[in-house]
């Protein structure tokens, strides 16, 4: 079906698309009434798996945008044709819609699979009609589905009316809105300013930043006229192109609820100036630099955003740098390899391959990590400033008997600082060039490409790397060689400690810094295991730390699908990859969650991966492998004790994060009834 701005809308209805006094009042009822009545007026080609659409859409973020309207819709091929169905509770509905009111009226939108293009446009226009609250009421009580359609004919041909003949080539005001769907809040935010502007007698212009692309781009024109910029957005948007204007950021939530409180605040000509940090403070009535916080209450807010900052970039380095090396290990296991471990995943082309790559990725990590905490913090001149500062907390150097040394020199120490040291080189280069950015400000303009290009990063890399190398590797790489130390005794006999404690105490280890400096002395500790007496051979020790790095992340996962209601929406999205993460041995999956709550996420794991490093042991499970995850299981002595092991150690784990971690508040978690505890019940019901 083509449709045009020009077409009615009700002509997207069926006869029998019309549900208007219907009985529901859950959120389940009224979308299984909206599934039979789909089903009813010949929309759909498969009803089962469209109920799954409308309520996986539902789990995501409820489409009852407020003021008794809902908007539940889908697209995909069980969808027969393109179509509108009403549904019409006088009674009203508990369908957690945003403002937490009952749902009286639900407008269904249904698209095939191909017709993207028609699902926007149809929701953009209806959103548009059902902002005007005159119609709404009208529409409660229209009595027939003429009546009905009748009422949206003569409110769209009013709205065609309206319409300025062309648009003001200078808008007063600019808006930007995103969601992370990029699909029914973006255009919901947009449409809701557009109206309040209207009532208001406002210009504006609105950029949607949604699914399909951006829409109605504001231009450099338009931008540099303005009088002041909103952007609702809860996803990263680019804000560099709007230097030097007043600007206004909320979550998008906002522009849909409350749009003309937002263009109010911005006609009022009080809001700050925006400026990148490279620009900051060269006017008196700027911004702060974006990674500088105002006020102590937001500090540690800020501080845990800009260190996300770097997780969110470093954890598709892990994701792929782990699933290569274990498809390495996949295929020499497949290919029949009986070489030392040191040369497992590179015994054939292929396999030293696939090696390599996922060993680079690794290397990448790091500074990728630190380089993106130093972007948050100083943008664009701290990146770089940041990411040698991550390499040198990888790598290592130092003075050694009066000599500069690498970690490649021969009979040089080894000096590595880990995932704290790249951590602190993030933070550290992040603050130097802010503060050489500060220092420099009153250089001439002319003079910002030297500044930001050679200047900054030249000094800041230059005190960077003398505290990492000199300070902070040498420090922690000795804190790294004493635990080595201390475990390799224990190992060895020199400590006298039972092999069922030893085994529980480093697999608890391993979930102790997800990757950092204790993580791994104890898997160098039980690499070096597998070569005692200068043969290679499979050891308990080594069994139990490998199912230690496990743990951790498959224990978060299990805990984000069987306890949501501990998790934002957020959270839980980005916990769904721990599963492969966790089984490919990639401790870091966990690191998210852990560093948001590292009272609390942190011994839950420790305990998971004690309890499996613990039977593993008590099995008497031996493993001559240093990694691999799950895909080296066929090796272990007792494959299937071992994966039971694994099991008890990932249920455990999930069950003392759902113990210590308290439901977060509803508004929070953006699910439904049934998780979201008895606040969310009570609204509910009210």
């Amino acid at each position: 079906m083509q449709t045009s701005t020009e077409q009615k809308i009700s002509a997207l209805f069926a006869p029998r698309a019309f549900a208007l006094h219907a009985k529901v009042k859950t959120q389940q009822e009224a979308l299984d009434a909206l599934a039979q009545l789909a089903n009813a007026a010949g929309y759909l080609n498969d009803e089962a798996a469209f109920r799954a659409a409308l309520q996986a859409r539902e789990d995501e973020v409820s489409t009852g945008i407020g003021g008794g309207l809902a908007l539940p819709h889908a697209r995909g091929g069980f969808v027969r044709q393109a179509g509108l169905c009403v549904l019409r509770a006088p009674d009203g509905c508990a369908f957690h819609a945003l403002d937490g009111e009952p749902v009286y009226l639900f407008f269904l939108i249904l698209c095939p699979e191909n017709a993207a293009d028609l699902h926007m446009q149809v929701l953009s226009r209806l959103s548009e009609l059902l902002l005007e609250r005159p119609l709404c009421d009208k529409l409660l009580h229209a009595e027939t589905p003429v009546a009905f359609c009748a009422l949206l004919d003569e409110a769209q041909a009013n709205l065609q009316r309206e319409k300025m003949p062309a648009p003001d080539p200078h808008p007063q005001l600019l808006a930007v809105t995103a969601c992370p769907m990029g699909i029914a809040h973006t255009h919901m935010a947009a449409e809701s300013l557009r109206s309040a502007a209207a009532y208001l007698g406002v210009s504006l212009k609105v950029e949607a930043d949604g699914a399909g692309g951006v829409e109605n781009a504001l231009t450099e024109e338009e931008i540099q006229h303005c009088t002041a910029i909103i952007v609702a957005a809860d996803r990263h948007v680019d804000l560099e192109r709007f230097e030097g204007k007043p600007l206004l950021r909320v979550p998008v939530t906002e522009g849909i609820l409350h749009p003309q409180e937002l263009l109010e605040r911005a006609i009022g000509g009080d809001l700050p100036l925006y400026h990148t940090p490279l620009n900051a403070r060269r006017l008196p009535n700027s911004t702060e630099p974006t990674g500088v916080p105002q006020g102590r209450k937001r500090v540690a807010k800020r501080l845990f955003d800009v260190l996300m900052a770097g997780v969110s970039a470093m954890i598709p380095f892990v994701t792929v740098g782990g699933f290569l090396i274990a498809l390495s290990y996949i295929l020499d296991t497949f290919f029949q390899s009986n070489s030392p471990f040191a040369d497992w995943g590179r015994n054939f082309p292929i396999t030293s391959f696939l090696n390599f790559i996922g060993n680079t990725a690794f290397d990448l990590m790091f500074p990728v990590f630190a380089g993106f905490i130093a972007r948050a913090l100083a943008g664009m001149p701290g990146f770089v400033t940041g990411f040698l500062g991550g390499w040198l907390a990888e790598e290592g150097a130092c003075l050694y008997n009066g000599t500069f040394v690498t970690e490649d020199t021969p009979g040089a120490p080894v000096t590595s600082a880990g995932f704290l040291g790249a951590a602190v080189a993030g933070f550290l280069a992040g603050a130097v060039v802010w503060l050489l950015l500060r220092a420099t400000q009153r250089m001439p303009r002319s003079l910002d490409a030297l500044r930001a290009g050679l200047i900054v990063p030249a000094v800041g890399i230059a005190a960077v790397g003398c505290v990492m190398l000199f300070l902070l590797d040498p420090l922690l790489s000795e804190v790294n060689e004493v635990l080595a130390d201390v475990l390799s005794r224990m190992h060895s006999g020199e400590i006298l400690i039972p092999t069922i404690l030893l085994c529980t105490i480093a697999a608890a280890l391993m979930a102790a810094d997800f990757g950092g400096p204790l993580n791994k002395a104890v898997y160098l500790v039980g690499t070096a295991s597998l070569t005692v007496g200068g043969q290679a051979q499979a050891t308990e020790f080594m069994a139990s730390i490998l199912l230690g790095g496990m743990v951790p992340s498959l224990a978060v996962a299990l805990c984000a699908t069987f306890f949501p209601n501990r998790f934002t929406h957020r959270q839980r999205t980005a916990c769904a990859s721990n599963y492969v993460l966790g089984l490919c041995f990639v401790t870091e999956g966990a690191l998210p969650i852990a560093m948001s709550d590292p009272l609390r996420v942190v011994p839950a794991c420790m305990g998971g991966s004690a309890v499996a490093g613990c039977l593993s042991a008590a099995f008497h499970c031996t493993l001559g492998v240093p990694t691999g995850g799950i895909f080296i299981f066929p090796l272990v002595s007792q494959p299937l004790f071992y994966l039971l092991a694994l099991a008890a150690g990932s249920f455990t784990g999930m069950a003392l994060l759902a113990i210590l971690r308290r439901p977060l508040p509803p508004n929070e978690t953006g699910l439904p009834v049934h998780f979201a505890g008895k606040e969310k019940a009570k609204i509910g019901k009210s």
